[in-house]
């Protein structure tokens, strides 16, 4: 029987013998991360005692977002895994969301067949694209935009304006990202970013041109290898990174539902 609870930190070792197969690469969080950070995160899933599978989600405003969900490939085809999201779905149901998303490797066609059967839509593809930072300096240039740092005062204005989560800003900076915007002469915002410094990472990004991508990032100067999470409909900016030498390391596929209300209670 399958059986799902709250993480502990004692189930360190099947987190790290289990999150291997998320296909990621790097190396394995270590046991004082999962225990002080991603346990509180986390549901597990057991079977005779033994962990065979877990979710890693949190929340951004009314919105849950699944970060992670595996499950031993042994143990695959018994429901854990949608047993870990309806125990996920109660979680964000107590917390006051309405809604819920995740990203899937377009590669991984069980996993996107999973989120259509529970219910979540596809939102956008996205293209990771690993480059050189300096090789950004070649790219075409809008000199009309500048790019600053967004403040505090400007969160929910910046939210409203690029479609995020409400308190996504808050987010960004629990994690340590930089929250970067391109603004014009009248110092309106045109594009948005988030560096993420430890991860090398820009993301999201919203760019309204693919030459607003030089003054977005003018502010944190990134140097040496970066990952840009490129939303759908800016190829030009895609082929300009490839002809600079970036490759696309993987494609993701946001999918985004409405959070399935509470089964109805036994009698």
């Amino acid at each position: 029987m399958i059986r799902v609870r709250a993480a502990l930190a004692e189930d360190y070792g099947a987190f790290a013998q289990l999150v291997p197969e998320l296909g990621a690469g790097g190396p394995v969080p270590g046991e004082t991360h999962w225990a002080t950070d991603l346990a509180k995160q986390s549901l597990v899933a057991e079977s005779n005692g033994s962990v065979v599978g877990y979710l890693v989600g949190g929340t951004a405003g009314r919105c849950g977002q699944v970060h992670q969900l595996v499950v031993d490939p042994q143990q695959r085809r018994q429901g854990i895994a949608q047993l870990l999201l309806a125990a996920f779905a109660g979680r964000l149901r107590e917390a006051g969301c309405t809604s819920w998303q995740l990203n899937v490797e377009g590669h991984n066609a069980a996993a996107r067949a999973l989120s259509e059967r529970s219910g979540f839509r596809l939102q956008r593809r996205s293209d990771w694209v690993e480059v050189q930072a300096e090789a950004l300096t070649d790219l075409p240039r809008d000199a009309t935009l500048v790019g600053r740092l967004v403040t505090p005062a400007e969160d929910e204005a910046i939210e409203a304006r690029f479609d995020l989560p409400v308190a996504a800003m808050r987010w960004f900076r629990t994690i340590g990202g930089a929250a970067l915007v391109a603004v014009d002469a009248r110092d309106e915002a045109r594009s948005f970013g988030v560096w993420l410094q430890e991860k090398r990472l820009v993301r999201p990004l919203r760019l309204d041109r693919a030459a607003a991508l030089p003054a977005l990032l003018a502010p944190v100067a990134p140097a040496g290898t970066i990952t840009l999470v490129l939303e759908e409909g800016l190829p030009e900016l895609i082929e300009a990174l490839h002809a600079a030498g970036g490759t696309t390391v993987m494609q993701e596929y946001r999918y985004v539902g409405e959070l399935p209300t509470a089964p109805p209670a036994a009698t």
